[in-house]
């Protein structure tokens, strides 16, 4: 007999048959890697996008008075440092200021309340507002919602001028 050396047909197919698994493995890792990544991007572009708002609204509050809260704690009102009246609202997926969109397009925020305390003259202390928001990122590949809270103190003191002797007993 002729030994003729190579490989048999169905040692072909055997070998063949692993590769393919071993390549379709593979390639799920792969493409379970690139959508991990994209969902990742998206989730940091919001949470830019939102930082980067909460610190406008910081930023103007710290340098106003008269604050109110309406609407189911949804919207502040309050006077800025040039006397212009500003309103930040919810709108049901974006915070507005004054009618104007002040969150991306890609950032969708999902629950938003503001909690107000020491403002009465009965209190004599500093106000603090609490903003406390969920930003919801939702693509084919993931979705997620991230709760974020900032609280802030005006450096403006509330003038009581008028009522300091109702409040201390004169």
């Amino acid at each position: 007999m002729k030994h003729n050396k190579g490989f048999t047909v169905i040692e072909l197919l055997i070998s063949m048959s692993l590769f393919l698994v071993l390549v379709g493995i593979a390639t799920g890792g792969f493409l379970t890697a690139l959508r991990s990544q994209r969902a990742i991007t998206s989730l940091i572009e919001a949470n830019d996008s939102v930082s980067l708002t909460m610190e406008q609204m910081t930023r103007e509050i710290r340098n106003s008075r008269d604050f109110g809260i309406s609407d189911s704690n949804s919207r502040l009102t309050f006077i800025n440092q040039y006397g212009q009246s500003i309103n930040y609202f919810f709108d049901g997926n974006a915070i507005e200021r004054n009618g104007q969109k002040i969150t991306a397009d890609n950032v969708n925020i999902t629950k938003f309340n503001i909690v107000l305390s020491g403002t009465t003259y009965s209190e004599v202390r500093q106000p603090r507002i609490t903003i406390a928001l969920s930003v919801g990122i939702k693509n084919k590949y993931l979705e997620l919602s991230i709760p974020i809270q900032t609280t802030i103190s005006p450096r403006m003191i509330p003038t009581l001028d008028y009522k300091i002797g109702s409040i201390i007993g004169d």
